[in-house]
């Protein structure tokens, strides 16, 4: 069994043959996929995917970091209005981004802080999306205050630095996807470090295929390439990578 822990199915990428990638993703053993939110746009389309695959799909309510600008607070409540409505299985993604731009590098620190706060108070996992920002995520995190805060640091591709530093951060899981797979990721060298109950196994489809599949849409039935691959760095099965990952997931999102 996989649990796929980080996927926008929900996306224009996948309007014509949703149906196809959910068959795909059961028949290649996927049981679970969490849709982690952008913004209020997307949460129609989240709620529809939920509501046509209840069975298979959870989803995590949040505002992505390149989605925050001045009026992020109203943002942020029309998507904590659908959370009220219809529960999700964490917060996020949430985080902090300044790859594209540092326009919003305060409001961004605010909304994730905010953010990393309504976790805490509705008991919920996080899931991170930091990107050029670890020293500023990580000192967001240590000021919320991680008694009572969980959750996982998705995509991850950081140094072994910025890896040790999280997993000083023992409520926190690794979520690793098809970068590991790319030839000039540093990921296969410090992937053993990772301890097999913190690791979470994630496509970011339809983004960041892995190898085979690079250059091509990415879907969650992807997601064994991914285990089969971390399986042979660690010299383990892609059953049990699998079944690890997966049990991980289920105990972080109470799922």
């Amino acid at each position: 069994m996989l649990i796929d822990s980080h996927t926008h199915i929900y996306t224009e990428e996948f309007s014509t043959d949703l149906d196809d990638v959910v068959k795909r993703a059961s028949d290649n053993g996927v049981a679970f996929m969490i849709l982690p939110n952008i913004d209020s746009a997307s949460t129609e389309q989240m709620l529809a995917c939920q509501q046509k695959y209840p069975e298979k799909i959870r989803l995590a309510w949040g505002l992505h970091p390149t989605s925050v600008n001045s009026g992020w607070e109203q943002e942020l409540k029309k998507i904590l209005d659908f959370h009220k409505t219809y529960p999700g299985v964490a917060i996020g993604e949430i985080g902090l981004d300044y790859y594209w731009e540092e326009k919003y590098k305060e409001e961004q620190k605010e909304a994730f802080s905010a953010q990393l706060a309504i976790a805490k108070e509705m008991s919920l996992p996080v899931i991170i999306h930091q990107r050029s920002a670890h020293p500023d995520t990580m000192e967001c995190v240590k000021k919320a205050g991680v008694e009572n805060l969980s959750g996982v640091f998705h995509s991850f591709a950081g140094s072994l630095d910025e890896l040790d530093e999280i997993l000083t951060q023992t409520n926190f899981m690794i979520g690793i996807n098809g970068i590991v797979t790319f030839k000039n990721s540093n990921l296969k060298e410090i992937l053993h470090l990772i301890p097999g109950d913190r690791l979470l196994l994630e496509t970011d489809a339809p983004y960041l295929s892995p190898v085979p599949k690079r250059g091509k849409r990415n879907e969650p039935a992807y997601i064994n390439y991914i285990a089969a691959f971390i399986a042979d760095v660690l010299k383990e099965t892609p059953e049990k990578i699998g079944e690890q990952t997966a049990k991980n997931a289920r105990k972080l999102f109470k799922i």
